[in-house]
């Protein structure tokens, strides 16, 4: 738990620290900052320091500093009169599984320039062009397949690189907003922005695919369904994306009709027939000819780390062989997921040739091959690897103009 303590011009640090953090507190937090607020930082022992022009920046460097050192509760104290303010940034800046706590204090009997803005000026608006500001440590990174052809369409994987997400297991650009995960919503739209910048297409025509784990395709020209787990195109200009940390990330692209998808494609999803669902889609929807389909698989869980219960492994039986693997002294099966697509589309009338897995394909794109949770280098997210709190890359697509 952390403590971080807000003053301002004529707050008196010593005095509030005296009347308010008691000793019993002191050896509560692991975490304690003073955070100043307009004002020149004093020092003061065993509290770390920070400097902010308001406070809505202090609330911002509040969060990135709990993220930095895996911190989800927290107890903020500042003057009384700021705590209005404070309530109305704190569900914007703090999601759900934050808990944060607030202790007002008798401070300076000024009031702060930040409560006539908060009065008359959209708050929501104000941090995202503050966060647009901080600077990332690294820039936005992709890699896309040899194999499609880039005069026609954007194309791509993102690694981990380029955003200002700070928790660990979502640094940094992570681009899924999920209740149960320590980025707010204004973050994950924040690394989104940048990617698209990154790319050089709209983000206000960026759009992703909710990954439910089911076999559901948004056809983009039509209404789109309560859940799916892919999206598919044929507007230019439009960027169609799907989520993953483990999960194949799978791209089609039809040069011939000039029409592409984004699929997110899990073990479930591959049972559910989630793969077979984006060609047909194609098929019908734009009158694709999946002779002149062109996929490509990003990275993902490879088949040296995924290992299955006996149950669920059976059911990937009647995909194909070599799906299910038996490793000498090992108890559970592990599946080829990546077989398993590659199977799937060959069965949809895809050739072999125009399916890039990084090892196959008539220019197969070697760093697509890699494995998402034992790459040393640790360039894309993994839940099996970071657990729970983990990130989100996605695999993106637009037609160019």
């Amino acid at each position: 738990m952390a403590l971080f303590l807000f003053f301002h011009k004529d707050s008196d640090v010593m005095k509030v620290l005296t009347d308010s953090v008691n000793a019993e507190m002191q050896s509560r937090y692991v975490c304690k900052y003073l955070i100043f607020v307009d004002r020149e930082a004093e020092r003061v022992s065993g509290y770390c320091v920070a400097t902010v022009p308001d406070l809505i920046d202090g609330l911002i460097e509040m969060k990135r500093i709990m993220d930095g050192k895996s911190i989800l509760e927290a107890m903020c104290l500042l003057p009384y009169q700021h705590q209005t303010t404070f309530i109305s940034i704190k569900d914007i800046i703090f999601p759900p599984i934050c808990n944060i706590s607030l202790e007002p204090y008798l401070g300076d009997a000024q009031t702060h320039p930040l409560e006539s803005i908060s009065s008359h000026c959209d708050i929501s608006t104000i941090i995202m062009n503050r966060l647009q500001k901080i600077e990332s440590c690294s820039t936005v990174q992709t890699i896309r397949s040899k194999m499609i052809p880039t005069d026609l369409f954007i194309h791509g994987y993102s690694k981990r690189y380029g955003g200002i997400s700070n928790y660990p297991g979502m640094k940094s650009l992570n681009l899924v907003y999920s209740l149960r995960k320590p980025d707010p919503i204004f973050t994950v739209k924040e690394n989104a922005r940048r990617l698209c910048r990154h790319l050089g297409v709209d983000h206000g025509k960026y759009h992703l695919a909710k990954a439910n784990h089911g076999n559901k395709i948004w056809v983009f020209e039509h209404s789109a369904p309560d859940s799916y787990d892919g999206i598919v195109t044929r507007t230019p200009g439009v960027t169609v994306a799907s989520p993953a940390a483990d999960c194949n990330m799978l791209l089609l692209a039809d040069p011939v009709r000039r029409v592409c998808g984004a699929i997110h494609a899990g073990w479930k999803g591959i049972l559910a027939g989630v793969v077979q669902s984006a060609v047909e889609a194609m098929v019908s929807s734009y009158d694709s000819d999946p002779n002149n389909i062109v996929a490509s698989l990003g990275p993902s869980l490879s088949v040296c780390c995924c290992e299955f219960g006996k149950d669920d492994s059976k059911k990937f039986e009647s995909i194909g062989d070599d799906i299910v693997v038996w490793c000498e002294g090992k108890e559970k099966p592990h599946i080829d997921l990546r077989l398993a697509v590659v199977t799937i589309l060959e069965k949809c009338d895809i050739k072999r040739a125009n399916i890039d897995d990084g090892a196959n394909g008539s220019n197969p794109t070697k760093e697509l091959s890699t494995c998402t949770k034992c790459d040393p280098n640790e360039d894309f997210f993994s839940y099996r690897r970071d657990g729970p709190k983990f990130g989100n890359q996605v695999v993106f697509i637009c037609i160019k103009d």
